[in-house]
């Protein structure tokens, strides 16, 4: 009990350091005089403080570099690369990560097409997105870019889409690197078969929970959707044998968990060698187990997970913040804070 309670005071000491930290790098920030009355402290104080000093140049320097890849990738004007230049040493002092891994995040953001007023609209989501994914910043932001593209969404979507993956997270025995594995796979051919993010990221969860994840889920879904797409003679032989419908009246494909209820009435009353013998014809060795385990845990539950997703605004804030609220996210976020204080001081 006593080791508990010092190291929440200790937590507690650390925010305090981080709210004095921020408080310092704004004052350092609107005031010239106060970095000259330091660097003569320096001078007095000797090497120590006057190497700290060298040190926050240097942490300067980096970050200021790391920033003019990204104005240039974004063909920033003046104004709106001081704008990202700000809210990544916000940022930095504010979360987890540090100024630098925003401004590494930033630049993927870039090179990507986005512009300076969407990298800022993006950057806090895929900040929420990294905590969850205990992953770095950069790792992370691909994984989001990817999503985005894939399905056809825009930037303004970067919040939801990190709030898609939350809970997709938080319903299920996967991680954001999972997630990001199976829609490398899966993303764009669901995408072209009319399937969401959400319903994609649902069925997702549900064969997480039957231990297919990642690689695994991704080419199990993408091998389903590809014979559905083009169905081979004997599976179109057996589809219209067993009365399981995949297309709408326009030849538009079915939601996914509208063909799972087709294929769970098709299937009913059969002994399980039959199933998984018309399975496999259908969809192929690789797909035969997955597809098992979505029949099996039926379609209300893919609908119900799809429309959590759909409406999951907030989660992701939510979550990492539940997350961060540890000792170990406390020294972590002092140092992004001390890291954006040295930045501060070093480009006065």
């Amino acid at each position: 009990v006593r080791i508990g309670a010092e190291a929440s005071g200790l937590q507690k000491g650390l925010q305090e350091a981080q709210s004095r930290l921020e408080a310092f790098s704004r004052r350092i920030k609107t005031s010239a005089e106060k970095f000259k009355d330091l660097g003569k402290a320096a001078s007095i104080g000797g090497a120590a403080i006057a190497a700290g000093l060298g040190g926050a140049v240097k942490t300067a320097m980096d970050f200021e570099a790391q920033m003019s890849r990204v104005r240039a990738l974004a063909r920033a004007s003046e104004t709106d690369f001081q704008r990202l230049r700000d809210t990544a040493i916000e940022l930095g002092a504010k979360t987890v990560y540090s100024a630098s891994e925003v401004a590494r995040g930033m630049q993927i953001l870039a090179a990507a097409g986005f512009d300076a007023n969407q990298i800022i609209a993006a950057i806090p989501g895929i900040l929420d997105a990294a905590v969850i994914a205990g992953e770095d910043f950069a790792s992370v932001t691909n994984i989001m870019v990817a999503a985005m593209s894939q399905f056809g969404l825009q930037a303004s979507d970067m919040s939801h889409i990190a709030d898609v993956l939350a809970s997709a997270v938080n319903a299920s025995a996967i991680t954001v690197r999972d997630l990001g594995y199976s829609l490398k796979y899966v993303g764009p051919i669901a995408a072209a078969a009319g399937l969401s993010l959400e319903e994609v990221c649902a069925a997702c969860a549900v064969l997480g929970n039957a231990g297919i994840k990642a690689e695994q889920a991704g080419t199990t879904l993408r091998a389903a959707l590809a014979r559905l797409a083009a169905p081979t003679s004997e599976a179109k032989r057996l589809m219209n044998e067993l009365g399981i419908e995949v297309t709408d009246a326009s030849g538009k494909m079915l939601p996914l968990r509208e063909i799972i209820r087709n294929l769970q009435t098709a299937l009913e009353g059969l002994d399980e060698a039959t199933r998984i013998a018309i399975l496999r014809t259908l969809f192929g060795q690789e797909a035969v187990s997955g597809m098992l385990a979505l029949i099996e845990a039926g379609p209300e539950l893919l609908e119900e997970l799809t429309v959590q997703f759909e409406n999951s605004s907030g989660a992701a804030e939510e979550m990492s913040r539940v997350m961060a609220d540890n000792l170990a996210g406390s020294f972590t976020q002092l140092k992004s804070t001390m890291e954006s204080a040295l930045i501060t001081i070093g480009t006065i």
